[in-house]
C-alpha cells in the first residue's frame, strides 16, 4: 500500500532530481522494507557515489550484499563503512560474520574486540542495544576452528616440505 506509493513518489523524485542522494536514501531504504533489494542496491549506490562519505549508505550496500550472500561484495562496503564512522557496533557486526564466511579471522577477532568495547563502555546502562551486542557462540567456535585449520594446514605444508627436502638430501 503506502510503502508502494511511497517508493513510487521516490522514483519520480530521482527520476526529475537525480543529484538528491537524501532522496536516493529514502529510495533505498523504502526499497529495503519492501524487500526489493535489486532496486536498493542500486539506490544505495548513487548515494555512495554522490557522497563517499555517507557511512549508512555503505553500511546498506553491505547490508542488501549480505542479504544476497554475497559477502566478498558486502566486505568492501562494510570496510568502506567503518573508515567513515567507526562508532556503529551493528556494522562490526556485520563485519565479523562477512569476515567469517571470507575465512579473514584476524579481522574477526579485532571485530569482536570493537563489539566487546561497545558493550562494555554501554554496561550497566538502560540501553536495549546492550542485548543485541552478542558475539555467538558460533562466531568464537568458528573464528577458533578456522584459525587451528590454518595452523595445521600450514604445519602440514611445512612438515612434507621437511620431509620432501630430507629425502632430497640422500
Amino acid at each position: 500500500g503506502e510503502l508502494y506509493k511511497a517508493q513510487n513518489n521516490y522514483r519520480a523524485s530521482v527520476v526529475l532530481r537525480p543529484l538528491q542522494p537524501s532522496a536516493w536514501f529514502r529510495l533505498g531504504t523504502i526499497s529495503m522494507q519492501l524487500k526489493d533489494f535489486d532496486n536498493a542496491l542500486v539506490a544505495f549506490t548513487e548515494v555512495v557515489q554522490q557522497h563517499p562519505e555517507e557511512s549508512e549508505a555503505w553500511a546498506n550496500v553491505a547490508a542488501v550484499h549480505m542479504h544476497n550472500k554475497k559477502p566478498a561484495e558486502a566486505y568492501p562496503a562494510l570496510v568502506e563503512s567503518l573508515k567513515q564512522n567507526r562508532n556503529n557496533w551493528r556494522v562490526w557486526v556485520s563485519k565479523l560474520h562477512t569476515c567469517l564466511d571470507l575465512e579473514k579471522y584476524d579481522e574477526a577477532i579485532q571485530a569482536c574486540s570493537m563489539i566487546l568495547d561497545f558493550k562494555k563502555k554501554k554496561a550497566g546502562s538502560a540501553d536495549k542495544d546492550v542485548a543485541e551486542m552478542q558475539i555467538e557462540p558460533k562466531c568464537v567456535r568458528a573464528i577458533v576452528g578456522g584459525t587451528l585449520d590454518r595452523y595445521n594446514a600450514a604445519r602440514t605444508t611445512a612438515n612434507g616440505e621437511d620431509a620432501a627436502s630430507s629425502q632430497g638430501e640422500l
